[in-house]
C-alpha cells in the first residue's frame, strides 16, 4: 500500500480576493511568475494537493509550498517577489537621483532673466 503523504491543505480565501486573483490572471501583460503564483493559490484554495499542482504547473512541491505560506501570510501583497520590488525601488531612486543632479547643474549654469534676475 502506497504511503498517501499529508493531506492537502486547503487554503482559506475570500470571494472578493479570488475574484481579484482570477481578474489580475486576465491581464495580458502580467508577468508569468505572478500568473504562476495566482494559479498556485487557487488550486490551494479549490482543496488541491501540492503535488498535483505542482504537476499541473509544471512546478514543484516545495515552489507550491513557498507560495502557500506567503500567500497565508501576506494575502494577496504576498505574490510580489520582494526582490523584483527591491530593484524597482533601487532604479527609481538613482533615475531620480540623476534626473535632480541634471535639474541642480542647470539651474545653476543657466542665467537667470526676467523679474528674478539679479
Amino acid at each position: 500500500m502506497a504511503h498517501p503523504g499529508r493531506p492537502a491543505t486547503k487554503l482559506q480565501i475570500t470571494d472578493a480576493e479570488r475574484a481579484e486573483l482570477h481578474a489580475r490572471l486576465r491581464v495580458r501583460k502580467a508577468p508569468e511568475d505572478e500568473k504562476l503564483r495566482m494559479r498556485i493559490v487557487l488550486g490551494c484554495a479549490d482543496g488541491e494537493s501540492g503535488t498535483m499542482i505542482a504537476q499541473r504547473l509544471g512546478t514543484t512541491v516545495q515552489t507550491v509550498s513557498k507560495w502557500r505560506r506567503r500567500y497565508r501570510a501576506y494575502r494577496l501583497a504576498g505574490l510580489t517577489d520582494a526582490r523584483a520590488l527591491a530593484a524597482r525601488a533601487v532604479w527609481a531612486t538613482s533615475r531620480f537621483s540623476s534626473l535632480w543632479t541634471r535639474f541642480a547643474r542647470a539651474s545653476l549654469t543657466t542665467p537667470r532673466t526676467g523679474a528674478c534676475a539679479r
